[in-house]
């Protein structure tokens, strides 16, 4: 993997993600899974015991096929040290095709709980009444649950003349993005003739919701939802897919979040199957980016969470292990010889037999890949020293963080966003006077970077530098910030611009 190099971040107010929540983003990771339930759309904030029960217990035999339910169990179960903190998972649900209905001049689907195949189990009902037979009503049933009412609106409630006033009264009462909606309109035809007929129960059912077991790191979906997801803050990303398949997507969503002032880091891993000579050599190549951290190993020994029984998966279930690490524990400090991942019993390669020798780790390490080692059967597993081939890293040491190329871009991450966040309400001003604003953007970002604690060893040499330029009345601040590495200190000067 080349060298980190300390990027220069341009503030964009017109590419701000708008809809940009708060809540515990530092320790946020934004997961890419399918899953045999829950929403179809980004739900933020789940802790990994809320996302297990919204996407599928991995313990459960319908679990069995998807990513989702056992990536979740990983991405909980890693140790929590005196200094880490609990992680928010941003689920996001790969492959789902809605089951819909028509009614009259509406396409209805299934969201919600309701996406998917649960979805086929809805029915929509209608009744009319006056001279004119409009439609008074309309109901959606569960029909796996004797009919139960999921969601109805009334004539009495509000208007419902048209389609599209149906329409608007069920987006109104049905946000997609709200996990506790049931159904949307997908489509509204307004040449389609109202006033409709009474519809009786059992009612007009839905078909057609698929689960998306199964679905590859081409689908559709994958991207939709990491664009949807850039309205949650989230640092950290994990796709459940191969990571060479899914790389091209991810270095696409990554470009679109920096431009959104949405900084994010993703652990990726190899599908099972993928050879040891692979990993070693060009797998890579394609996307090297410091934005980007791969396991070289394509096998993850651990047991069967339905049987019990000891089973093979993916590398990229090891990647779900490291992304809940890092973003678990300090910025700057995490992932280190003392931290081992939890949840596996041991670790492989396609095409070699027996445990890797150390010349064959060093040539997944000069590949670029996050190496793994356990000193004993069964043993705890850690992250190997020299895990990149990053001049920074002397080999042999002890005193150097192993994690070190992906904690220089976390830290490197966490001050682009801090100063974002303290020039941004300055940004949009008519004009801004060279004398008084000077002194207040200093302050604010003075004010940031003390508020970055210890993730960073405090202001460098010229500390910060603004200027206004007379003509055109933007400003630019050049910050200089110290790293607390234990092997000197490395210089970082964002440009924050308006």
């Amino acid at each position: 993997m080349p060298p980190y190099a300390p990027s220069k971040t341009v503030v964009n107010p017109t590419q701000v993600a708008t809809q940009l929540t708060a809540g515990n983003a530092a320790n946020s990771v934004a997961a890419y899974f399918t899953a045999p339930q829950g929403p179809d759309v980004p739900i933020p904030n789940l802790s990994p015991q809320q996302a297990q029960q919204v996407y599928g217990l991995a313990s459960s035999p319908l679990s069995l096929g998807y990513t989702g339910p056992l990536g979740i169990q990983v991405l909980g179960s890693q140790a929590q040290t005196r200094r880490s903190s609990p992680i928010n998972i941003v689920g996001c649900r790969v492959g789902v095709t809605r089951a819909s209905a028509t009614l009259g001049g509406l396409t209805l689907q299934g969201i919600g709980a309701y996406a998917g195949s649960r979805g086929n189990a809805l029915a929509v009902q209608t009744t009319v009444g006056g001279a004119t037979s409009a439609i008074t009503s309309v109901i959606v049933v569960d029909t796996l649950a004797a009919n139960a009412p999921v969601f109805a609106i009334t004539s009495a409630q509000g208007d419902l003349s048209s389609w599209q006033a149906i329409a608007d009264r069920i987006a109104g009462a049905q946000p997609v993005a709200n996990p506790s909606s049931v159904v949307t309109v997908s489509a509204v035809n307004s040449a389609t003739a109202y006033p409709g007929v009474a519809v009786a129960a059992p009612g007009t059912a839905f078909t057609g919701g698929l689960d998306g077991k199964g679905a590859t790191a081409s689908d559709p979906t994958i991207a939709s939802l990491m664009q949807q997801s850039l309205a949650y803050r989230a640092d950290y990303g994990w796709a459940a897919f191969d990571a060479a398949a899914i790389a091209p997507t991810v270095l696409a969503h990554l470009s679109a979040a920096i431009g959104a002032n949405n900084y994010r880091f993703f652990g990726l891993g190899a599908a099972t199957g993928t050879p040891y000579t692979t990993l070693a050599g060009s797998y890579t190549t394609p996307f090297l980016s410091d934005r980007l951290q791969c396991v070289g190993h394509d096998l993850a020994f651990m047991a069967n969470p339905v049987t019990g029984a000891g089973d093979t998966y993916a590398g990229f279930y090891e990647a779900a292990a490291l992304v809940a690490l890092k973003a678990s524990g300090p910025r700057r400090v995490t992932c280190n010889k003392n931290q081992p991942l939890n949840g596996f019993t041991g670790f492989g390669n396609t095409g070699v037999t027996g445990p890797l020798s150390p010349s064959q780790m060093d040539a997944l390490g000069a590949a670029g890949l996050t190496v793994l080692r356990q000193t004993a059967a069964n043993g705890p597993i850690t992250i190997r020293d020299n895990i990149t081939t990053t001049p920074e890293y002397p080999a042999g040491s002890n005193n150097v963080n192993i994690f070190y190329q992906v904690s220089m871009r976390d830290v490197d991450n966490a001050v682009e966003y801090g100063l974002y966040q303290a020039v941004d309400p300055f940004s949009g001003q008519a004009r801004l006077d060279s004398s008084s604003d000077v002194a207040d953007i200093t302050y604010a970002l003075n004010t940031a970077v003390a508020q970055m604690g210890d993730t960073t060893n405090g202001l460098g040499p010229g500390g910060i530098q603004l200027s206004i330029d007379p003509a055109t009345g933007r400003p630019q601040a050049a910050v200089n910030l110290l790293y607390p590495f234990p092997y000197g200190e490395i210089d970082i000067t964002p440009i924050v611009g308006f």
